[in-house]
């Protein structure tokens, strides 16, 4: 077979990220030690954590997430300091857009590369032996510009989607009027039984390869939940602190740095299990989950407001027990739940706009770091981008790569392994493909054996992965040249999904041996 890569434009190459930068550790800044009247921001692997009055870091740079937020992206363009659980990059080579530079290493996925022992974590290494495409620097530019647009139509479309959120709360004010003036309200602990949370040890990997979906914060992101990333079997339940509630459970997130300014509620739609980040309650008789998560979101700012008096990440569950309800007979709470329906309708509309969107957006960042995107562009700028790679090879060349063939490393799970300076052009398939993990390589490998279209939810479950590792890893795999991502119509919810195929069989010049091809190439087109 043959694959993206091995047609990558003859203008780019192949560079791992160390050649073209350098990954620097943060420095420990204790709060105590922090001038929090300073401009200058301090931050973590999650964000901006406090401020001071002296800079680490003076020039733009990307900020890498080495504990906690493993793998996370930030972008900085002003003078900063960067803590002990991340990394920066600083000695940026001048052949290669900042930006583009960001979207690629978002792309790339590098918290598939943590280490899970006590804190997650990920090392200087993985980071630097990434493999990553470059193209010469105007088509860099070209692209960055091309996503840039494609981001800001993103950001509208989940601003849409939370003023759409934002519309029940209101609604349920309208109907049982201020919080602050309800008379004799009775507390969330009077309505609900609460149900506390666990996690499985992650030391019996056998515990994640059931079929009982186990929520985190990061699931809990609609009102409701109907399924989650990682699935627990039942031996994970009966040993741990991890409980099983019923459908129609209101679970609550009660620790996590998003606390700091949103209040996450979902309602479960089936059976479900969750970790201790989240707080599960199940309503007494004559209360419905749909009024008591309404209430509770009702009073957002408040619930907040306490939860910063503890500290800035975490609900009490006296906090929780105290949150008032008002005193509604269930005729009324039916009556409200009727019209919240129609809201449902809409943030559901609203969802699947944006799921498409983020979709078809992914699909758009395959066929950007394949050479795809650009391909029309790059016909008609074919003699100014044949002198920026020379520019760019002479470039790398004063930072002591050589012009080569990447001589193919050893394998990654070795600590002692070395890499040597090179660069590769076009033709290295085989050395992205030794740079894989253990599991993306059995993944690629039923990849390889498969011969029609395959999708996030098929590898997921075919290999007991989180959807979305699965979604990630097909995503770098796009990246990397070895699928071809195609957008294939949902004709059930007249929308666009986002599958995958390997590309048909090559002769010796490089051309499909059979019509399939261009029908693969057309499906590429985002409509």
């Amino acid at each position: 077979m043959t694959s993206i890569l091995s047609t990558m434009p003859a203008e780019w190459a192949i560079v791992q990220v160390r050649q073209i930068v350098e990954v620097i550790y943060g420095s420990g800044l204790p709060a105590k030690t922090r001038t929090e009247h300073g401009n200058i921001p301090v931050y973590a692997s999650g964000g901006i954590v406090g401020y001071h009055d002296e800079a680490l870091h003076t020039e733009s740079s990307i900020i890498i997430g080495r504990k906690g937020t493993v793998g996370s992206i930030q972008y900085v363009e002003y003078p900063f300091w960067a803590i002990d659980t991340t990394f920066y990059l600083d000695n940026i080579s001048p052949s290669i857009d900042i930006e583009f530079l960001v979207h690629m290493l978002r792309y790339t996925d590098l918290s598939r590369f943590a280490i899970v022992v006590g804190v997650p974590g990920i090392s200087r290494k993985d980071i630097e032996r990434q493999n990553i495409p470059l193209p010469p620097l105007s088509e860099q530019r070209r692209i960055v510009a091309i996503l840039r647009k494609a981001d800001e139509l993103l950001r509208l479309r989940r601003e849409a989607q939370r003023e759409a959120q934002a519309l029940l709360p209101a609604l349920f004010e309208e109907m049982f009027g201020d919080p602050n003036q309800w008379q004799k309200p009775l507390k969330l602990a009077e309505c609900v039984t609460f149900v506390g949370g666990g996690t499985p040890s992650r030391k019996v990997t056998d515990y994640f390869s059931g079929e009982i979906p186990w929520a985190t914060s990061k699931d809990i992101k609609s009102r409701y939940l109907d399924d989650a990333e990682e699935h627990i079997t039942e031996d994970a339940i009966l040993n741990s602190a991890t409980n099983l509630v019923p459908p129609g459970t209101i679970l609550v997130v009660v620790k996590s740095k998003i606390l700091v300014h949103t209040l996450p509620v979902s309602i479960t739609t089936k059976s479900f299990c969750f970790g201790q980040d989240i707080k599960g309650m199940i309503c007494h008789e004559g209360y419905e989950p749909q009024f008591v998560a309404a209430a509770i979101l009702a009073q957002t700012k408040d619930v907040l407001v306490k939860a910063r008096g503890v500290n800035t990440e975490g609900l009490t569950l006296e906090i929780l027990q105290e949150v008032s309800i008002p005193r509604i007979e269930p005729e009324q709470q039916s009556r409200f739940i009727r019209q919240v329906s129609v809201y449902d309708k809409l943030e559901n509309n609203k969802g699947l706009a944006a799921r498409g969107f983020e979709t078809l957006f992914s699909s758009l960042l395959a066929r950007a770091f394949s050479g795809e995107l650009t391909a029309a562009w790059r016909e008609r700028h074919h003699e100014q981008l044949a002198t920026e790679a020379v520019q760019r090879d002479r470039l790398l060349a004063e930072r002591g790569v050589a012009r080569a063939q990447m001589i193919r490393p050893p394998s990654i799970s070795t600590e002692a392994e070395v890499f040597l300076p090179t660069v590769t052009t076009h033709d290295s398939r085989d050395a992205v493909l030794d740079c894989l993990s253990a599991e993306q390589r059995e993944i690629w490998q039923a990849v390889e054996e498969s011969d029609g279209y395959l999708n996030a939810e098929v590898i997921s479950q075919s290999h007991d992965l989180p959807l979305a590792r699965a979604r990630q890893t097909l995503e770098l795999f796009a990246a990397a040249g070895l699928l071809l991502p195609v957008s294939l119509r949902n004709s059930e919810v007249s929308n666009f999904v986002l599958a995958y195929r390997r590309l048909r069989s090559a002769n010796s010049d490089g051309q499909p041996c059979d019509e399939s091809y261009a029908d693969d190439v057309a499906l590429l087109e985002v409509r």
